[in-house]
């Protein structure tokens, strides 16, 4: 049975899309999350297991060990995934409480108020924030020299050939879609898994937050508004 990539981008719902797929299609079929790293060859074999392999990888790992799987994903306008990604960081408990470079980021997050947060340079905040829909879909979540206008064109190219794309936005309705496409879904209620666990007294996304965001993602936002017209056809056809 063909291999079905989830390329699961940080705060686009995918915990609860995983979730319902694993509702309907049952443990055996679909993966544990799998996080953002470099994938390895037996870590890959454990994965080929499942039809729906799903977490943050990234384009050059499924290249390399599933090249021919379909691929969804999700999408989300890049300012607003990143402030729920700032929001969410702030909330969870469940890392080391010592700063180390694996969790930089979510400690500054936690250290920070929004402005100064996304003020601070790209090497703190890279991994989630720093165009990281460009780095998965076109090159490696975790590759600090990629060359960005490159990862867009790869990026561009992989939602073309993704046999669906949702949008956090419009996710009811591009849903529809993708339960045509796995109708075992059909009847699943689609769970909220993931979300910010507690709603603490954080600032409002401000108009200068936003240009800070926008500042650390001039190529998703290009990207974000390709997919966006590319989800619409989608629908349309």
């Amino acid at each position: 049975m063909a291999k079905i990539l989830f390329l699961h981008l940080p705060k686009t719902a995918g915990t609860s899309l995983r979730q319902a797929l694993q509702n309907a299609y049952g443990p055996e079929a679909v993966s544990p999350h799998v996080n953002a790293c470099r994938l390895g060859a037996q870590d890959a074999d454990l994965l080929s297991q499942y039809r729906f392999i799903c977490g943050h990888l990234s384009l050059d790992d499924a290249r390399i060990h599933f090249p021919d799987a379909a691929i969804l994903t999700v999408v989300r306008d890049p300012v607003e995934r990143c402030f729920s990604w700032y929001r969410y960081a702030r909330a969870t408990t469940s890392i080391s409480p010592e700063p180390n470079g694996e969790f930089l980021d979510v400690h500054a997050a936690k250290a920070f108020g929004p402005e100064a947060f996304f003020s601070l340079p790209t090497g703190v905040v890279f991994l989630n924030i720093h165009n990281r829909m460009t780095r998965q879909l076109g090159s490696h979540a975790c590759n600090r020299h990629t060359d960005l206008e490159a990862a867009l064109k790869q990026a561009e190219h992989t939602l073309k050939r993704s046999i669906w794309i949702g949008r956090q936005s419009h996710l009811a309705h591009d849903l529809q879609l993708l339960k045509r496409l796995f109708p075992r879904l059909a009847d699943q209620d689609f769970p909220y898994a993931n979300t910010t666990p507690v709603k603490e007294n954080v600032p409002d996304l401000s108009t200068s937050i936003r240009q800070l965001i926008c500042q650390h993602n001039v190529f998703d936002l290009h990207l974000y508004q390709q997919a966006c017209k590319l989800a619409e056809e989608h629908q349309q056809n």
